[in-house]
C-alpha cells in the first residue's frame, strides 16, 4: 500500500492517499514516504531502502529523545540502560525496519513528552508550542498515539502548583490542538466506523491484559538475575527507593494506562 500510494508525482500521491483506508491519518506519513521514494529514484532506484530509511532515522531519533528524558529524571547509567532496553525491544526493532508510520509516531511521542518536560521546567511558551505540535503530529501519524494524552495531563497535574506552566500557555496548547485535530475528525469517524476491519486479532480477554500488566516471565528472570548477582557480589543488597509519592504514581499510570486503554477499545472493535 505504501509503495503504491507514494509512487509517481506529488499530485498522484495526494490523490491516492485520499482513498487509502488505513488505521491512521495518512497524509503526513505518505508525504514523508513520497520524499523517500523520490530520493530512492535519484539514487538509482533503491526504492525499498529509501522507504524504510525514514523509520530507521525516526527510531534513532526516538532513542536520543529517550536518553535525554532519562537523563532528566536519572543519571547517565540509567539513561543508557533505558536506551538499551528500548533498542532491544522487538516491537521497536520491527517498527524501525518497516515502511509504515509506527516509528514516526513513536518519535513524535517521545519528543513531545520531552518538550512537555522542558515546558514545565522552563515555563517558556516556545516549548508549549513544540509540545503541542509534536503531540499533534504523532496523532496524525497514528491514532493510537492519542492514548498518551491523559498521561501528559497527569504529568502536569502531579507537579507542584508553583512548578506548573502559566495558565495562558494552556490556551496556546489548546488552540494548537484544535487547529491540528479539526481536519482529522472526518477520518477519525470513518476509521471508528470501520474499526472491525483494522483488527487482525481476536478480542483480548482479561487474562491477556493481566499477562501484559503482570509479566511472569520478566519477574522470574529478574529474580534469577538478582540471585546470580548476589552470588557473584556478596555485598549486593536491594532496598526500597523511598516513600511512594507522585512520581511513583505517575510511573505506574504510564505503565498501566496504555494497555488498559487498548483493552477497553478492543472490546468495541468487533
Amino acid at each position: 500500500i505504501t509503495y503504491w500510494t507514494v509512487r509517481g508525482t506529488f499530485d498522484e500521491m495526494l490523490a491516492r492517499s485520499a482513498h487509502v483506508t488505513v488505521g491512521q491519518p495518512s497524509l503526513p506519513f505518505f508525504l514523508v514516504m513520497w520524499m523517500g521514494a523520490q530520493l530512492g529514484a535519484q539514487l538509482g532506484g533503491a526504492i525499498e531502502v529509501a522507504l524504510r530509511l525514514p523509520s530507521e532515522i525516526a527510531a534513532v531519533v526516538s532513542a536520543i529523545g529517550l536518553y535525554r528524558i532519562a537523563m532528566r529524571f536519572g543519571d547517565r547509567f540509567r539513561a543508557l540502560v533505558a536506551v538499551g532496553l528500548f533498542a532491544s525491544y522487538d516491537t521497536v526493532r520491527f517498527a524501525a525496519a518497516d515502511a509504515r508510520p509506527y516509528a514516526l509516531a513513536l518519535m513524535c511521542v517521545v519528543w513531545s513528552f520531552f518538550m512537555l518536560v522542558r515546558w514545565c521546567d522552563s515555563r517558556k511558551a516556545g516549548y508549549a508550542v513544540a509540545y503541542a505540535a509534536l503531540a499533534s503530529l504523532g496523532f496524525w501519524f497514528h491514532f493510537t498515539s492519542g492514548v498518551l494524552f491523559p498521561l501528559h495531563l497527569l504529568y502536569v497535574w502531579t507537579r507542584e502548583p508553583s512548578a506548573r506552566p502559566p495558565r495562558s500557555h494552556f490556551w496556546v496548547v489548546t488552540a494548537t490542538f484544535a487547529a491540528a485535530f479539526a481536519p482529522m475528525i472526518p477520518q477519525a469517524v470513518r476509521t471508528w466506523g470501520e474499526r472491525g476491519m483494522h483488527s487482525f486479532a481476536g478480542t483480548p480477554a482479561t487474562i491477556d491484559l493481566l499477562d501484559v500488566l503482570i509479566n511472569v516471565r520478566l519477574i522470574v528472570f529478574a529474580g534469577i538475575g538478582l540471585a546470580v548477582a548476589r552470588a557473584l557480589y556478596g555485598r549486593l543488597s536491594v532496598r526500597a527507593a523511598g516513600a511512594w509519592g507522585a512520581n511513583q504514581w505517575f510511573n505506574l499510570a504510564w505503565f498501566a494506562l496504555p494497555p488498559v486503554a487498548f483493552y477497553v477499545l478492543a472490546q468495541f472493535s468487533d
